[in-house]
């Protein structure tokens, strides 16, 4: 119960200040029309501003520094994410390692001549002849060849 007391009372030390600037400015800006803050009010906005993020930090600090469950259930969830990360890279870095026996199992593409290679890349215009060359031409697979860094 006392934690909730001590966030309560922190939320309003961090949030007041900022929330009074913005209704100061929100007051002023609808009674006079062509209302610019000063620097000294716009530079205390961007602080208070900062003191208002900081309330999210505190509010961890606190349930850390006063709670038994909360760190408890921090250290479970630490190591419950350490262990799947650790056994998730050793799931990955086998695969990785499967994945190049396997690959110098199987035999190397062979690149194709450049004039089979050019044959393939021309585009039918029509006409007995470009049809003829391309039936002559083999049909080549590419197959794509990872790097040797891995």
């Amino acid at each position: 119960m006392k934690i909730l007391l001590v966030v309560s009372i922190v939320f309003l030390l961090t949030n007041t200040p900022s929330h009074i600037i913005r209704i100061y400015l929100f007051v002023m800006s609808q009674l006079h029309d062509n209302y610019q803050p000063s620097v000294p009010i716009f530079i205390t906005q961007n602080m208070l501003q900062y003191l208002f993020y900081a309330n999210f930090a505190a509010n961890f600090l606190l349930y850390n520094a006063s709670g038994r469950t909360f760190r408890r259930a921090m250290v479970r969830c630490g190591r419950h994410c350490v262990r799947k990360l650790t056994t998730r890279a050793c799931i990955d870095g086998q695969a990785a390692v499967n994945r190049r026996r396997s690959f110098a199992d199987q035999p190397q593409p062979v690149s194709p001549p450049p004039a089979a290679a050019a044959a393939l890349l021309t585009p039918a215009v029509g006409g007995s002849d470009t049809a003829r060359n391309r039936a002559n031409v083999p049909l080549i697979r590419l197959v794509p060849v990872p790097n040797e860094d891995g």
